[in-house]
This record gives structure tokens, C-alpha cells and sequence, in this order.
């Protein structure tokens, strides 16, 4: 299967330079789930539970309601408390009924429907559409101990059921980890590392195919490499710069580290020109007090960092705050943060910008990655070339696969106004007692739709 994968992620790259990145459509321009994904007969979601943990979910939404009897497929839902930074869960029918949502977003909403919406007088329903339910409220993703906690109890309500449970994640933050973080380790063991039949976890790789992530270098023929550090400002008001940056290298490396001063002009090491906050010199060695390293007990890496938080000025732009990796020859450094390789000077190390950062859950390979490409683009492979990717802690390629996503219409939580007005439409739904409710849909893009 990986085999497959790969060559998939390769054509994704060859295609990605040629072509145009992945947008929202309108309303009349969007397409229906089932116009652009196609199942076996008799794949209907029927004995099987979707868990979503997603943020903007309207829990009663005719889309997860059983067409025939228009009673709710959701078996639980865990709401969260601002007050307490925690959910109640909540799994009496009566009381799911009650709950109302934030009309302020519809994210969860609109994913939720594409994986197993129910509604189809308007022909508008999703993928899994007998499948039962049960909700997450991620909070946008803005509590990782939160978003874990939801996965462990969601597991627990499969396991009560006696139901096979697939989770799709699409939260934040954005960010590249390297895959031993607490969520990461957290998927592995409850999904046995993938391989535990009835527990599969999808995330969305997110949309930031084209934006920086990290870079890596290798050690080169002299046993050296050499990086200078970025120059960022600390902001408006402040003359000076922060210094910081951070790397890793395998625990099994003896490696040596140091910083020193380089004058770009005069292409050669200095021993001044760093000042501290109140206009002296600062030295090196004093500098070299804020240089840590820090490992992590599941990981193969050591962790490096240089976290210098006051300001600090050079006495001229020629100047700049280097440091240097003393190790064999091809030894790997990877996940470098602020640096240059000045511009192609020989004098440094070459780095590697690697671009297609991610939600940070597509570093194991106990979860399934997905990305994105556009139907809109009939008789060729139009991957966005904002739907991201990458490799996880493993060095395999993500995603593991691309679907549908760019102008997907499918449920929505309110009905547009201002700027989504045009993305936005509704229809009346007969209830089951005979009454009408109006129904919003919306036509939205994104790897989280895919």
C-alpha cells in the first residue's frame, strides 16, 4: 500500500508547480458530495460510528437526523465548558436535541455532513450516510489536553456500543512537530500504531502547502556545518533583535555545538560585535549560558535551542550571530528554525527549505493524512498546491491520500451574511410530524473537506 502511496505523493509534486492553488467557489459553483465521490453498492455506514472533533458543530442539523424517522443518528456529544476548559458529555437523545451552537462558525458543521450526512431530498447528502454519530467540540483546536481527552472518551463510547469508530480531526494548531509529541504518541496507542481493527483516526494535513516550515542540512565532508541565525526584529518600538533558533540531531551523535560571530564583508569569524540591551559587549561565552539542549524520552532526537529573549544590537549590518555543528560526515540536522545559509556563501552549511506545513497528528503513520485536489479541473490531477505535505517522523511521505475538496457544498450552521453570503444557500426540510425547517448549506474548501 505504501508503495502506492509514494508514487501518489510523487505525482502530487510533479503536478503542484503547474497548477493553480485551491480556492472557495460560490454557492452555484460548488458540487455535490456525491456528484465527485462515488462508493460500492451497499457502503452505506450502516453498524459503523463517525466521531468528528471539530470545532462549530450544529448538532441537530437535518443532515444527521435519520431520514425516515427524523430522529437524531447522534449517540453522544461532548460539548465544551469555557468556564471549566473541559466537555460534559451529553448521550440522552432529549438532551442532544437541546443543545444549541455558536452561530458564529460552521467548520464542524459542514465536515461532519460530507463524512455522513443524511439528508437527501435536495440530493445533497455525504459519504457514510446510515452511520451513527458522535461529536467533539475541539474549541478551534485551542486545547491539545482537550482535543486528547475527547479522543480517549470517543474510544470509550465505540467500546460501549460494541461499534467500529472512525475520528476525522481537522484542528489545529498549524504547526510541525516532529511526530513524538503527546497527540502523536497518543494516536499510536490507541490505535496500536494503525493496526488495531475498528479504530482509525483521519486527519486533514490543513492548507498551507506553500508556506515555510523548516529546513534541514547535512554535516558536510569536514565534519562542519556552519548557519547563521536570522536577524528578527523584536517589533515596533525596539531597535534591537531576538536571537534564538532551534534544531535536532540523533541521540546517538556525539555533536558539538558553537556560536560564534561572522563579518559578512570581510567573509570571516570576528570576536566583536554583539551588544546586550544597555550597549555593551556581550561575549559569546556569556551568550553561550542561553544555549540548551533537551531530549525527550520516545525520541531518537536531542533537541537544541538558543532562547535569548532580550534585545540585543550588532554594531554593524556585516555582523552576524552564527553557530556551528561539529559531526561525521552526512549526518542529518533537521527541523532548523531562523536560519540562512547566507545567501550561498561556502562558508555555511546549505539548508533545505522544506514547504507543506501541517497539522501536526500527519507525523505518525498511525493516522490517515489527507489532502486535497479540485474537481473543478476536469481531465487532469489538480492538486492545490496549498494542500499540504511532507514527511512524518518516519521519513514517509504524506498524505497517504487526496480526495475531493475544494467547493464541496454540504450542511452549514447559519446562513451567510457579508462576506460568506455568496457561499451560502438554503432549502426547506419536512420534518417528520410534517412541519418545515429551513436548512442551510454552504460551499466551502479546504483539506478538512477532502
Amino acid at each position: 500500500m505504501k508503495k502506492y502511496l509514494t508514487l501518489l505523493f510523487s505525482l502530487i509534486q510533479l503536478v503542484m508547480a503547474n497548477v493553480a492553488s485551491a480556492q472557495d467557489y460560490p454557492f452555484e459553483e460548488g458540487v455535490r458530495v456525491r456528484d465527485v465521490v462515488t462508493l460500492p453498492e451497499g457502503l452505506t455506514g450502516k453498524g459503523v460510528l463517525v466521531g468528528v472533533i471539530d470545532n462549530d458543530i450544529a448538532y441537530n442539523h437535518v443532515n444527521f437526523l435519520d431520514p425516515k424517522t427524523m430522529q437524531t443518528r447522534v449517540k453522544t456529544v461532548l460539548d465544551f465548558e469555557w468556564s471549566t476548559k473541559s466537555f460534559i458529555r451529553y448521550n440522552n437523545p432529549d438532551e442532544i436535541s437541546k443543545l444549541k451552537v455558536d452561530n458564529s462558525g460552521e467548520h464542524g458543521t459542514h465536515t461532519s455532513g460530507i463524512a455522513a450526512g443524511s439528508y437527501d431530498a435536495d440530493g445533497w447528502q455525504g459519504i457514510a450516510t446510515e452511520a451513527d454519530l458522535c461529536f467533539g467540540d475541539s474549541y478551534r483546536g485551542a486545547y491539545v489536553d482537550l482535543n486528547m481527552a475527547e479522543l480517549k472518551e470517543l474510544f470509550s463510547v465505540a467500546d460501549s456500543l460494541n461499534m467500529p469508530l472512525v475520528i476525522n480531526m481537522s484542528i489545529g494548531p498549524i504547526k510541525q512537530y516532529d511526530g513524538y509529541d503527546e497527540m502523536n504518541l497518543l494516536c499510536e496507542e490507541l490505535t496500536e500504531n494503525g493496526t488495531r481493527p475498528g479504530r482509525i483516526i483521519v486527519v486533514a494535513t490543513a492548507n498551507s502547502g506553500d508556506a515555510f516550515a523548516y529546513m534541514e542540512s547535512k554535516i558536510g565532508s569536514e565534519g562542519k556545518a556552519r548557519y547563521a541565525i536570522k536577524k528578527e526584529s523584536m517589533g515596533e518600538g525596539w531597535d534591537g533583535f531576538d536571537v534564538n533558533f532551534k534544531f535536532e540531531i540523533l541521540k546517538t551523535c556525539e555533536e558539538k555545538v558553537r556560536l560564534f560571530l561572522y563579518d559578512k564583508a570581510a567573509k570571516t569569524e570576528v570576536t566583536t560585535g554583539l551588544l546586550d540591551p544597555n550597549g555593551n559587549p556581550l561575549s559569546i561565552d556569556e551568550l553561550s549560558d542561553y544555549l540548551t539542549s533537551t531530549e525527550k524520552e520516545n525520541s531518537p532526537y536531542r533537541y537544541y535551542t538558543l532562547d535569548y529573549m532580550d534585545e540585543v544590537t550588532f554594531t554593524s549590518e556585516d555582523i552576524h550571530l552564527c553557530f556551528e555543528v561539529a559531526e561525521a560526515e552526512g549526518t542529518e540536522i533537521r527541523y532548523i528554525e531562523n536560519v540562512t545559509d547566507m545567501e550561498g556563501d561556502d562558508f555555511f552549511a546549505p539548508v533545505i527549505s522544506i514547504y507543506g506545513n501541517a497539522n501536526s497528528m500527519v507525523n505518525t503513520p498511525a493516522v490517515i493524512s489527507v489532502g486535497r485536489y479540485d474537481t473543478h479541473f476536469p481531465g487532469r490531477t489538480p492538486i492545490g498546491k496549498n494542500s499540504s505535505f511532507g514527511f512524518n517522523k518516519y521519513g514517509e511521505k504524506f498524505p497517504d491520500v487526496v480526495a475531493p475538496g475544494c467547493g464541496i457544498i454540504s450542511s452549514g450552521s447559519f446562513y451567510h451574511a457579508g462576506y460568506y453570503e455568496e457561499r451560502g444557500g438554503q432549502s426547506e426540510a419536512t420534518m417528520a410530524d410534517g412541519s418545515t425547517q429551513t436548512v442551510n448549506w454552504s460551499s466551502l474548501s479546504g483539506t478538512s473537506q477532502a
